[in-house]
């Protein structure tokens, strides 16, 4: 996460949320008594010993100081920043290992045709949020309030019907489909994240103030 996926944001970003999916995964699934593995808490501090482990320099002379990009992403001269292999492959490896821990779930827990549709479904709709043009106040609407609405339903759905890898995998699959419509991934601009989230936005400029004239006496 801090070495290799900071490097963009977005999927740094998902990524994280699916960390907390993860934790709460474990927890609500009760793997410690299912599996006999207590899978939660060393889940939890591992992640976190890993994140300071990789943002940080052991050894040189640099040991001991916070590890930095050597070379920051930049908007090019049109505002917008351009992408690469290594921004596509980063979202690309990012958006397989979300898809498989959620096709795991539903192999291990709920292997019905229902099951499979939903996680499908929930990729597809990931998928058209970001790939298609909508207004951020829309879009971060829908984030932020119809995914968790869209969970909890799920939730309900799967514990009435036995089924409890369903709203997990649906979390799991929408957020493979954000990173994958969020993204160029052919053409000149490969690798390069999709309008509105392709610039820095426009920044309002400060107007400079006037000094007073003194008033001369």
């Amino acid at each position: 996460m801090v070495r290799v996926v900071s490097r963009s944001f977005r999927a740094f970003t998902v990524m994280l949320w699916s960390f907390l999916l993860n934790y709460w995964m474990l927890i609500s699934l009760d793997v410690d008594g299912a599996l006999d593995i207590p899978a939660a808490g060393p889940w939890f501090i591992g992640f976190m010993v890993g994140s300071i482990a990789g943002g940080y320099i052991w050894s040189g002379p640099g040991a001991g100081r916070e590890r930095t990009q050597t070379r920051p992403r930049r908007p090019d001269a049109d505002g917008k920043f351009s992408g690469g292999w290594r921004l596509a492959l980063i979202n690309a490896a990012c958006a397989l290992v979300l898809f498989g821990i959620g096709t795991a779930q539903l192999v291990r827990l709920s292997p019905t045709a229902p099951a499979v549709a939903v996680l499908v479904v929930a990729v597809i709709a990931g998928w058209a949020l970001f790939r298609f043009p909508l207004p951020l106040q829309i879009r971060n609407g829908l984030l932020c309030l119809g995914l968790p609405v869209v969970w909890v339903a799920l939730a309900f759905v799967g514990g009435a019907t036995d089924q409890m890898a369903i709203p997990h995998a649906s979390a799991y699959g929408a957020l493979a489909g954000i990173l994958l419509g969020g993204r160029y991934w052919c053409g000149p601009q490969f690798g390069a994240p999709r309008p509105p989230f392709n610039g820095q936005g426009r920044r309002r400029r400060r107007r400079k103030r006037r000094p007073k004239q003194q008033q001369q006496t």
